[in-house]
């Protein structure tokens, strides 16, 4: 073992039990200054992460790898600070002149500690009197369609029209206390474990309990019992998880050399808003890029609105969906050329969060879209989104992916902060004593997403579309957007833009 103490960075998250929605069209903001570096990390990751995954799914937070190391900078200095702001794709406007503290921090951390204190808090009293006034209107809902059942029996019809008119505007009504009272959950959490002999710097600490929530440091005996300090930091990981993730730390990562973990944990659970119905749920064949199939549940939801839809061609630029087509053309007018993509965005209940699906038009058209996606282009491909009528299917999956990330992040130019060598990594901002160097060996990162019906309600639409003679007949035109090959998706912040969640499915589970 060389002279350098190892600190050992890991994160994880989840991403738990999602339904869908119809709601009003969420225009993004501008993005901020995070959202945008973010966002450049979550795509270039994303580049890397795919060269070693070949036609496998993955998925993972960028939010949450972003945080930790973050988290973990505040105590880098020199090259070793350098490396780490731009890895992780740091804007210019951060950058300043000391080669000590290259970055700086102030406005980060600073944006990152808004993002995480601006999530709602599933016990917050506000929400409770929301959920008395939503249980009282569904009761009321209950009544009204009781009403309706028994003047019709009587035969009042007139009486029975006027009694469904209330009941339906008590059902919107309950629809959009729905969508206030039983909001996402994001649960955002830090935590620093520290061997008890290895006294840490006060600005260091004091930093991360301020825009990190860390509590401090946990004092730990990594030297005589790391093996129960590694199950110790996996209960937290459980716990702030909901037992979604579990046994992050194999055996072995944690031992007497270990000093310092540096995590962070995040948790989401969003219903969608106008959810699949399970009745349209059917097997389907899920077309791979190899050319070949496999059969996976396919749902299936016709939305007459609150979701957001556009078609681009393959150059980024945006096509013209049109509304309507001659009766007798042929359906492929209707989307861009084969080079070209669709985006759907279905929003959760609650406000501001939403899946987006980027769809290539062709089955192996998945790496030549990730070739041209970046921050800017996606920001600007999602205020072309529209709000209109679409038919959408989607594979129901669950995935799982646990990476180790530390050659990533090399290639990324994240060097130094993995060199153990002596005058390599410089995180001398965190400890008090020289003896006590340290630079990084682990960056672990684990993720679920399960992708599902809950939350069912059913609809329908249909449109009759009539012409003059003298004008060619027309019929209504709208779009399918059919997941049924490989697809990019990401669970946005659609107020900044923010990536929280990113994934490519490529095929279906064999379970």
């Amino acid at each position: 073992m060389n002279d350098r103490i190892i600190l050992r960075s890991l994160f994880c998250w989840v991403l738990s039990s999602m339904s869908v929605v119809a709601a009003p069209p969420t225009a993004t903001e501008e993005p901020s200054q995070f959202s945008t570096a973010n966002n450049d990390f979550a795509l270039t990751m994303l580049r890397e992460l795919d060269k070693d995954n070949q036609d496998a799914n993955l998925f993972y937070s960028p939010f949450s790898i972003m945080s930790a190391l973050m988290m973990t900078m505040e105590g880098a200095r020199g090259e070793t600070a350098l490396q780490m702001g731009q890895s992780l794709q740091f804007v210019d406007a951060w950058r300043q002149d000391n080669p000590t503290r290259p970055w700086n921090l102030a406005t980060p951390r600073e944006q990152l500690r808004e993002i995480v204190n601006g999530t709602p808090k599933p016990d917050a009293p506000e929400l409770a009197n929301l959920r008395k006034t939503l249980a009282k209107a569904k009761e009321d809902l209950k009544q009204a369609n009781k009403k309706v059942e028994s003047l019709n029996q009587k035969q009042d019809f007139q009486g029975a029209q006027k009694a469904a008119s209330n009941a339906e505007e008590i059902a919107k009504r309950v629809k959009q206390l729905t969508i206030q009272a039983e909001p996402y959950e994001l649960r955002v959490a830090n935590a620093i474990w520290v061997e008890q002999s290895m006294p840490l710097k006060p600005e260091f600490l004091e930093v991360t309990k301020k825009f990190y929530g860390t509590n401090g440091a946990s004092s730990s005996d990594f030297m005589k019992q790391s093996e129960q300090e590694r199950k110790r930091i996996n209960q937290w990981i459980a716990t702030e998880t909901k037992d979604k993730i579990r046994d992050l730390l194999s055996p072995g990562t944690i031992n007497s050399d270990t000093r310092m973990v540096l995590a962070n944990a995040i948790y989401f659970l969003g219903t969608w808003r106008s959810p699949f119905l399970e009745a349209n749920t059917q097997p389907g064949d899920f077309f791979l890029a190899s050319g070949q199939t496999k059969s996976t549940p396919l749902m299936f939801q016709a939305y007459d609105s609150g979701v957001r839809y556009g078609a681009f061609q393959g150059n980024g630029a945006p096509f013209d969906t049109p509304k309507m087509i001659d009766f007798d053309a042929d359906p492929k007018i209707g989307y861009p050329e084969d080079d070209g993509f669709e985006i759907v965005e279905i929003p959760y209940n609650g406000e501001g969060i939403a899946m987006s699906i980027l769809l290539p038009r062709t089955r192996t058209g998945l790496s030549s879209l990730l070739s041209k996606i970046s921050s800017e282009s996606l920001d600007k491909w999602h205020r072309k989104l529209s709000d209109r009528e679409v038919l959408v299917t989607l594979p129901r999956f669950r995935m799982e992916t646990k990476l180790e990330l530390v050659e990533t992040l090399k290639r990324l130019g994240m060097k130094v902060p993995f060199n153990c060598t002596s005058g390599g990594a410089d995180f001398s901002g965190m400890t008090t004593r020289p003896e006590d160097a340290l630079c990084i060996t682990h960056v672990i990162h684990q993720a679920v997403v399960d992708v599902n019906e809950k939350g069912t309600e059913a609809a329908a639409a249909t449109a009759v579309v009539m012409a003059t003679s003298a004008a060619p007949i027309q019929r209504k035109f709208t779009p399918e957007f059919r997941a049924d090959h490989p697809f990019l998706f990401m669970i946005r912040d659609t107020r900044n833009g923010l990536i929280l969640f990113l994934g490519i499915f490529e095929q279906p589970s064999d379970k």
